[in-house]
């Protein structure tokens, strides 16, 4: 597996024990998948293997990730694909597409939205006002400021009436009747009534709602896992969900469990998702990583740390660029500081490598 770091304003990257593999030559990288992770340089663009090979590079298009064997392609404002051969199934020729999903990608023409197979054929007519991605084998499509479901034929499964509906997530999906929110089924059958300000996906069987500007976790059958009592909250990840409380106008984080129980302290300044079972939180200005038990394996004393990913967590230190493994040996630390202008506004689009 590779792992990205930054030295100055070029990426390389490591090995599991911190050797250097491929040193610092891309300016840009976009997160891996399945198997490949899109670069730039300044001979072009391209793609290294996770065993370190680089493609050959090319000019004639922007490439980003893979999703179902596809990446999109760009060119002057159009969008296509190509295929891990890097040959190009659709040229450049829609206004708009979407990665891969259940097997179709939305593309966009002339204003309006459809699908086409990986071999680049229409096969759901360009004809809807809005539409979304596949998930769970329907997609969101919507005509006349109504929206409903279609199946990957493009059978309608759940017939245009919502003003607003969701991706389904785990058999669920959001809908909006009269600015409130609940859930319904793929069925189309409301399952939990719209009553809510704002409501979230569910995951790991749970969901995030609000009502009158607090926030409460819900199970699928719309049972309260907590009252209303937090003002800031992700999602559920490993068992663990952060939520965060406004004292005197500070955010004061925390942990519960699947109860609703506080799973650690109240104590942190900021909070994430829990990976390969542990968290980076923030606290004294300083972040570290704990365990799923709220007690922590590496104590705050870090500039910045981002989520473990194959066994390493990435961090910052004095502006240098580092992996730490999770009994808290420093694995890797970088020869020069990064800048630190670039790494923080390339973080908002990559992940650990």
């Amino acid at each position: 597996m590779l792992y990205k770091f930054l030295e100055g304003e070029l990426y390389g990257f490591i090995n599991e024990k911190g050797d250097v593999v491929v040193e610092p030559q891309f300016l840009g990288l976009l997160p891996a998948s399945e198997g490949l992770i899109p670069f730039y340089r300044e001979d072009g663009y391209g793609f290294i293997s996770y065993d370190g090979k680089i493609s050959k590079t090319f000019n004639e298009f922007r490439a980003f990730e893979f999703f179902g064997g596809m990446a999109i392609i760009e060119r002057d404002g159009q969008y296509g694909f190509i295929n891990k051969n890097l040959d190009v199934i659709v040229a450049p020729q829609y206004e708009g597409v979407m990665n891969f999903s259940d097997g179709l990608a939305l593309v966009e023409l002339d204003g309006k939205k459809g699908y086409i197979n990986s071999s680049g054929k229409v096969q759901i007519p360009i004809r809807y006002e809005e539409a979304s991605t596949f998930s769970e084998g329907v997609a969101v499509v919507g005509d006349n400021e109504k929206m409903g479901y279609i199946d990957t034929k493009g059978n309608i499964v759940i017939r245009p009436k919502f003003h607003r509906c969701s991706l389904f997530s785990e058999g669920l999906a959001v809908f909006e009747d009269g600015d409130k929110y609940g859930y319904i089924d793929k069925r189309g059958s409301v399952v939990i009534p719209a009553q809510f300000d704002m409501a979230e996906s569910f995951v790991e069987g749970l969901a995030v709602v609000m009502k009158n500007g607090k926030l409460a976790v819900i199970n699928k059958q719309g049972g309260y896992v907590t009252g209303f009592l937090f003002d800031y909250s992700l999602e559920f990840s490993e068992g663990r969900c952060a939520v965060g409380i406004d004292r005197g106008g500070k955010e004061v984080w925390g942990y519960i469990n699947p109860s609703g129980k506080p799973a650690s302290d109240f104590k942190f300044e900021n909070a994430s998702y829990y990976s390969e079972g542990l968290a980076s939180v923030q606290e004294n200005n300083k972040f570290g990583y704990i365990d799923l038990k709220g007690n922590y394996k590496v104590k705050p004393a870090l500039q910045m740390a981002f989520d473990f990913e194959y066994g390493l967590g990435e961090f910052l230190m004095d502006d240098r660029n580092g992996y730490i493994n999770k009994d808290g040996r420093v694995i890797f630390y970088s020869k020069n500081k990064v800048n630190l202008e670039k790494y923080t506004m390339d973080k908002r689009v990559l992940s650990i490598i």
